[in-house]
């Protein structure tokens, strides 16, 4: 039975090696919802304040930074403003939120930093989501891990709102979109979308989502699964 690490600032300050422990990957896709670009800020930053070189990029879509400088258009751009800031994100911006990865950029970016994450799936702000088998998530050949993030603010509520593709979820998981959705739905979605070795169980902020984070990781056995609430560490994303 798979029991739960639990994260935080002040009792884990390494996010990645609570995430991790003795492994050690270097490219990292991050997949799920819920909390998938808070934990690539914080992984980041985290990892770049330990003196490693860092991009950032996405196979799908993904929010741009905050700060404006980080972002590469292109490889030459990356690899030039990785000299000079050692942390970057690579895309082309396709709306103004949104941010896109470069085509065909991935071997080069491996090659220039000493970690590569990606943001490799879509929820479209849902804390939880059904893939759709035939063309998701979508994960770089090159990537050493992939995290599986899921939202245990969706505990709770209706199917129809808390998870993304809820049609498909409904159809997985055998219930109507009223349903309102368990622990076991959660760990369900989990395992059917990417039979996950690392999990990450965001927005823990009470003991009902503690003792469903619990529940969730006993149901998930062959998986490493973290708890925490990413916003304590102050890269949460909520635009």
């Amino acid at each position: 039975m798979s029991s739960i690490i639990w994260a935080s600032p002040k009792a884990t300050p390494s996010l990645y090696r609570a995430l991790f422990g003795t492994k050690a990957p270097h490219v990292i896709a991050l997949v799920g919802a819920g909390g998938k670009t808070s934990a690539i800020n914080t992984l980041a930053w985290e990892i770049r304040s330990a003196g490693y070189r860092v991009i950032v990029t996405t196979t799908t879509k993904m929010y741009p930074p905050a700060d404006g400088s980080l972002l590469a258009r292109t490889t030459d751009q990356a690899r030039s403003l990785l000299q000079k800031r050692g942390i970057v994100w690579a895309g082309a911006l396709s709306g103004p939120q949104k941010l896109e990865g470069i085509p065909g950029s991935m071997p080069a970016l491996v090659d220039m930093a000493d970690f590569l994450l990606v943001e490799a799936d879509g929820a479209r702000k849902h804390p939880l989501k059904m893939t759709d088998p035939t063309y998701e998530p979508v994960i770089p050949a090159e990537a050493q891990a992939v995290v599986a993030v899921a939202g245990l603010d969706g505990i709770g509520r209706a199917v129809s709102d808390a998870v993304h593709r809820p049609e498909l979820a409904c159809q997985a998981l055998g219930v109507t979109g009223k349903h309102a959705v368990t622990p076991q739905d959660v760990a369900k979605l989990l395992e059917l979308c990417y039979k996950p070795k690392f999990v990450l169980l965001n927005k823990v902020e009470n003991q009902a989502r503690r003792d469903a984070a619990y529940e969730i990781a006993a149901a998930l056995p062959k998986a490493r699964c973290l708890g925490l609430c990413l916003k304590d560490w102050g890269y949460a994303e909520y635009r």
